[in-house]
């Protein structure tokens, strides 16, 4: 039983209803998933999108070679069969008889164009290092422009046959292969589109399960409908999906209790208040919220403040009494099952912990900081998102840092995630509450950010001992796994010595199922949830 009723929430439900845009209708004319987004998509080329909101959306319209799975092993996408060398060097994938929405036929010809867009330095995609952590040959060459685009190891064997050529094993390549950023790209459409593709229907192909059919820039409702060109289109019994983005908690349950969802995100209070109902669903991710120090900031450059920071506010009171969602405390990079070792082990089974929550002893580091700084007064403004539960857990932040460290004052500045992820990356900010979720199931997924020369290193931080660490464990120690596990908990231990970030809390999520609903999954890395296959009991 539910604890918000349907009369209780009515006359709230109808200002929800209005906002949806009538999604109980569209769902009374066919069997449409409804799913909440907590902010607006920032962008639906797959290369160009970085974060897991958009990635939902982007994965109901394409497949590339490897699709999520909920049990973490790479379920195939396009690939009707795949062979690996003996060596482990190189990959041929057979595909499978695919379709544009365009029209055009779905070929290996497409990954060879999208990977190489996605390498070329000119272009500056985030995600280019991506084909560099895989291996691929020559993509580190190539994106320090040293090499052409079109000398990539991938290269198509006829219309239906992909070759992927590595300069060194990696246990972990499939998994690398769902992402996003590797998916194909049809280049004459791509072309003819130009600076507006993916930005409406028409202007975006689909080769997926869904196709779009609803879809304008910052829009806050997003409608796809059943691709009967899709190659496993028999296994979809979906007719569409449609996505609302709701950032209030409130409005989000109610629209919930209305039926104008299928699936939500709990946050806050509503926790609570569901977490006795039968389709309460909870879920630890694999996303790491976090703040890193942009160490061009004065004050944020002294090691000791920075550890006084880091450890000045209590990460259990704040999942515990704020969030409520199920997170955990973080006192590490590596999330909890995110790199499990061949023998079942978990990384945060083998290694330290770091920067642990403990006031005393932040009290005492910052009053060497203050010694060694000449002052006893610093302020400094911290970016969040303009979602309820981020500001929530920023504004406990900012009154625990300021009750524990005398002399620190703490503004905050709220704005669209958009915005946030902009000023961050180029480095306009002096503190921010930021997240990561693994891209694929291993450490790398994390350590990789913290390199000297990652867009996604926000705080600028630089450690030469670390970088040689991470390079050695995506290449010479790629088959020696003792020695890459040791190098792995000492780069993890670095970042902790010098407060590189600050670790917060494990991303947890309380969600609503509807019990209408059969084979709704859920994945720690990646699309957190599955519902392609999904279907109306």
């Amino acid at each position: 039983m539910k604890i918000f009723t349907r009369t209780t929430a009515l006359l709230l439900a109808l200002a929800v209803l209005l906002a949806l845009g009538g999604g109980t209708g569209m769902a009374a004319n066919g069997k449409y998933i409804r799913l909440k987004l907590d902010n607006e998509v920032s962008s639906l080329d797959p290369h160009v999108a970085t974060d897991v909101i958009a990635y939902t959306v982007i994965r109901a319209f394409s497949v590339g070679l490897y699709q999520s799975h909920s049990s973490g092993v790479p379920e195939p996408g396009l690939i009707k069969d795949a062979k690996k060398s003996d060596d482990g060097l190189v990959y041929t994938y057979t595909l499978k008889e695919g379709k544009w929405s365009s029209g055009h036929k779905v070929t290996a010809h497409d990954f060879v164009f999208a990977w190489r867009e996605l390498v070329d330095p000119a272009n500056g995609f985030q995600y280019q290092y991506i084909l560099k952590t895989a291996g691929v040959a020559n993509a580190a060459e190539i994106i320090d422009g040293k090499k052409k685009k079109e000398e990539l190891g991938v290269k198509a064997l006829g219309d239906q046959t992909l070759e992927i050529t590595l300069e060194r094993p990696l246990a972990y390549f499939e998994h690398l292969l769902i992402m996003p950023s590797l998916l194909p790209v049809n280049e004459e459409f791509y072309r003819k589109q130009g600076d507006k593709y993916g930005t409406s229907p028409e202007t975006t192909n689909s080769n997926g399960p869904f196709r779009l059919t609803s879809y304008q820039p910052s829009a806050v409702s997003i409608t796809l409908e059943k691709n009967p060109d899709y190659v496993d289109a028999d296994k979809v019994k979906l007719d569409g999906v449609q996505f609302q983005v709701i950032k209030d908690n409130q409005q989000t349950t109610l629209a919930y209790q209305n039926n104008d969802l299928d699936v939500v995100a709990l946050g806050g209070e509503q926790v609570e208040l569901f977490r006795d109902d039968p389709e309460y669903t909870p879920v630890l991710t694999g996303a790491l919220w976090f703040i890193p120090p942009n160490l061009k900031t004065p004050g944020l450059d002294n090691l000791n403040l920075r550890r006084a920071l880091a450890t000045s506010f209590s990460k259990d009171v704040l999942v515990g009494t704020v969030l409520k969602d199920g997170s955990v405390p973080a006192d590490y990079v590596v999330t909890k099952k995110t790199h499990v070792t061949a023998e079942g082990k978990d990384l945060r089974e083998l290694t330290s912990d770091f920067l642990k929550t403990n006031k005393e002893q932040a009290k005492a580091d910052w009053e060497k900081a203050k010694a060694e700084l000449g002052t006893d007064k610093f302020t400094f403004t911290i970016l969040v998102e303009d979602s309820e539960d981020t500001i929530n857990a920023v504004q406990f932040i900012q009154a625990q840092i300021q009750e524990t460290l005398p002399g620190i004052t703490i503004k905050i500045e709220q704005m669209p995630k958009k915005n946030r992820v902009d000023r961050m990356t180029v480095g306009d900010y002096e503190l921010g509450l930021t997240r990561w979720g693994p891209d694929y199931p291993d450490a790398t997924t994390y350590l990789d950010l913290f390199t000297t020369d990652n867009r996604y290193n926000y705080g600028r931080w630089s450690n030469a001992e670390y970088d040689t660490l991470v390079a050695a464990i995506g290449t010479t120690l790629s088959n020696n796994i003792p020695a890459r596990l040791d190098a792995i908990k000492r780069a993890e231990q670095i970042i902790g010595e010098e407060a590189a970030i600050f670790p917060v809390y494990q991303k947890g999520i309380a969600y609503l199922v509807s019990s209408r609903l059969k084979g709704i999954t859920f994945s720690s890395t990646g699309t957190q949830v599955l519902y392609q296959y999904a279907d109306f009991k």
